[in-house]
C-alpha cells in the first residue's frame, strides 16, 4: 500500500534527516562538474583543434544520453533503490571524467560525454527522489532548494578549482581529480537508505514518460536553453572581453543561486506556479542584459539577474511535477522532469551554436532570452487552462 503524504509530520528539521549526507555527496559530484565546465571548451579548442560549433556539440552531447536515460532511471529507482542509482551514476561519471584529459580525438571525447550524461541522469534521479521521499509535502520545495544549493555550490567553486588545476597540472590531472571527486560522492552515498517501491506489480507496464511532469518539464526546457550558451561560451566570451578568467563569473552565478535557495524561504513558500512565472521573466532579462552590450559590466549585471531566475525556476517547477505525482510515480516524475532539462541542453548545444558561429556569442545569449520568453508564455497559457479545466485525478 502506498504511503499517504498527509500522514507525514509537517515539521521538517534538516539535521534530523539524511539530507545533509545527500548534500555532501552532491557537493563532491557537482564540484567535479564545475571543474569540467571551465576546462572543457579549452580542451576542445586548444588541444583537439575544434571550433565554436565543436564546443557546442561536445557540451550538448552530454544531454542526449542523459535525456534518454532519465525516464527509465525513474523506474530503475523504484526497483533497485535510490542509493543504487547514486552509486552507479557516480561510478560512470568518475570514469568518464578521468578519460577526458587523455582523449586524443574529438569523437572519443564525445563518447565519454555521452557516458557522463547517463551517469548524471542516474545519480541525479536517485538523489533528488530521495530528497523528495524524506521531506513532507509542505516542505518539499525547501528541501529541494537545499539540495540544489549543493549542486550550485559545487558548480560555483568548481570552475575556480578547475582553472587552478588546469594551469598548474594540465588537463589530464585536472580531469583525473574531477573523476576522483565523483567517485567520492558515491562512497558518501553508501550510508544512505536504499528506498525501493517493491509492492507495485504493474511497474513494468507504466508509461516511460510521467504525465504529471510534462507541463513543468516543457517550461523548464524553454527556460534552461540559455544555460547552454552561458556554460559553453562564457569561458570564451570572457577572453573576448579581455578578462583574465571566467571563474569569477561562475562564482558570482553560484553565489547568488546559493543565497536565494538557502535563505529566501518566503520565495520557497510561494505558489510554485507564480514563482516559476517570475523566474522565467528574470531569466529572459538576465540573458538579454548579457547580450545587449559587449562589456564586463553588462556581463556581471546580467549574470546576477540570470542566476536569480534560475535559482527560483528549477525548484518551483520540480515541486509542481512532484506534487502532481503519487509516491509510486515520484521517481518517474523526477526522471521525466529532468529529462526535459537534458532535452533543452542537447538541442541547445546544436541550435545555439549556430548563432555563436555566425554572429558571435552575444547572439547565442539573445536566442536563449527568446526561448525563456516563450516558456513564460507557455506557462501562463497552461496555468490558465488548468484553472478552467479540472485536472484528472491521479491514480
Amino acid at each position: 500500500m502506498e504511503a499517504d503524504d498527509s500522514d507525514r509530520p509537517e515539521q521538517f528539521h534538516l539535521f534530523e534527516t539524511k539530507l545533509p549526507l545527500i548534500v555532501a555527496s552532491a557537493i563532491c559530484n557537482y564540484l567535479a562538474f564545475g571543474i569540467s565546465t571551465v576546462l572543457l571548451p579549452s580542451l576542445v579548442t586548444d588541444e583537439l583543434g575544434g571550433g565554436d560549433l565543436a564546443v557546442g556539440i561536445t557540451v550538448g552531447s552530454f544531454a542526449i544520453s542523459a535525456m534518454f536515460t532519465r525516464p527509465s532511471a525513474g523506474h530503475l529507482g523504484n526497483r533497485l533503490g535510490r542509493r543504487t542509482l547514486m552509486l552507479i551514476g557516480a561510478a560512470l561519471i568518475g570514469v568518464s571524467f578521468a578519460g577526458y584529459g587523455v582523449s586524443q580525438m574529438l569523437a572519443i571525447l564525445i563518447v565519454l560525454r555521452l557516458i557522463t550524461g547517463s551517469g548524471e541522469a542516474l545519480y541525479y534521479t536517485g538523489a533528488a527522489t530521495m530528497v523528495a521521499d524524506l521531506a513532507p509535502p509542505a516542505h518539499r520545495t525547501t528541501a529541494i532548494g537545499y539540495y540544489s544549493v549543493a549542486i550550485y555550490l559545487g558548480t560555483g567553486l568548481g570552475p575556480a578549482l578547475g582553472d587552478f588545476l588546469g594551469d598548474r597540472f594540465g588537463f589530464a590531472a585536472a580531469f583525473a581529480i574531477a573523476g576522483a571527486l565523483s567517485c567520492a560522492s558515491g562512497v558518501l552515498s553508501l550510508s544512505l537508505p536504499n528506498h525501493r517501491i517493491v509492492d507495485e506489480p504493474s511497474i513494468g507496464r507504466q508509461p516511460l514518460l510521467n504525465r504529471a511532469a510534462l507541463m513543468p518539464g516543457c517550461v523548464l526546457a524553454l527556460g534552461v536553453m540559455g544555460t547552454v550558451a552561458f556554460q559553453a561560451y562564457i569561458p570564451l566570451y570572457t577572453e573576448e572581453l579581455g578578462l583574465s578568467s571566467s571563474q569569477w563569473v561562475f562564482l558570482l552565478y553560484s553565489a547568488v543561486m546559493i543565497s536565494i535557495r538557502a535563505f529566501a524561504k518566503p520565495i520557497h513558500r510561494m505558489d510554485p506556479r507564480r514563482a516559476a512565472f517570475g523566474a522565467m521573466i528574470t531569466i529572459a532579462a538576465g540573458l538579454a542584459t548579457i547580450a545587449s552590450v559587449a562589456s564586463p559590466v553588462t556581463l556581471y549585471a546580467g549574470t546576477v539577474v540570470l542566476s536569480c531566475g534560475f535559482a527560483v525556476q528549477f525548484p518551483a517547477l520540480m515541486t509542481m511535477a512532484v506534487n502532481r505525482a503519487s509516491e509510486r510515480d515520484r521517481a518517474s516524475a523526477v526522471g521525466t522532469y529532468t529529462a526535459f532539462m537534458n532535452l533543452a541542453i542537447g538541442i541547445g548545444g546544436f541550435v545555439l551554436a549556430i548563432p555563436a558561429e555566425l554572429s558571435g556569442y552575444r547572439a547565442s545569449f539573445a536566442c536563449g532570452a527568446v526561448s525563456a520568453i516563450a516558456g513564460m508564455i507557455f506557462l501562463r497559457v497552461a496555468v490558465r487552462r488548468e484553472e478552467t479545466v479540472p485536472a484528472p485525478a491521479l491514480t
